[in-house]
């Protein structure tokens, strides 16, 4: 073999012999260094993102104090609650002091099933003109009716029968 032909298939060794040291070493390396760049970079802006939550968390924890002032606030100012059996011995009274019978007094269908339910009540009373005006009266500001849904009256101006369809909040409907 000549000298030329041995030197061209060293080259050809050497050539393929480099192609696969690249292929099957250095250039997974490369990637695998590439890839440790995409997350360090992740882990730097993830980081960064910390340390700004992590400075903004004593305005946030402010924050958080304003709403529960407020919401302690809000939930003074709703209407307050009743048991069932507290409301039907208040109407009672009311409707004693008065002047005006009691008929029949129920609940209609539960409105939200929860610790405190909006409820309907209705009430069906009778007595004279001026009696159901009080009593309408009375319960107009009455502190758990969160308001009157329907009043149907009939009768003469003596004799006077009513039938009323209240919203009110109960404590403990549905539990």
């Amino acid at each position: 073999m000549s000298k030329k032909i041995k030197i061209g298939i060293a080259i050809i060794i050497y050539i393929i012999t480099s192609y696969f040291l690249v292929s099957t070493y250095l250039l997974p390396l490369y990637n695998k260094g590439r890839e440790h760049s995409v997350i360090l970079q992740d882990k730097k802006a993830e980081l960064s993102y910390l340390v700004f939550l992590n400075e903004q968390l004593p305005r946030m924890e402010q924050e958080i104090a304003k709403v529960s002032t407020r919401l302690s606030e809000l939930q003074d100012m709703l209407k307050p609650v009743i048991k069932e059996e507290e409301l039907f011995l208040e109407i009672y009274n009311l409707a004693r002091r008065g002047g005006v019978e009691l008929s029949n007094i129920s609940l209609g269908e539960i409105g939200a099933v929860g610790e405190n339910s909006r409820v309907n009540v209705s009430i069906n009373i009778s007595g004279t003109y001026a009696n159901l005006l009080s009593f309408l009266r009375e319960i107009e500001v009455f502190p758990y009716i969160v308001s009157v849904e329907r009043i149907n009256v009939s009768g003469t101006e003596i004799a006077v029968g009513a039938s009323l369809e209240l919203a009110v909040y109960f404590k403990g409907v549905g539990n």
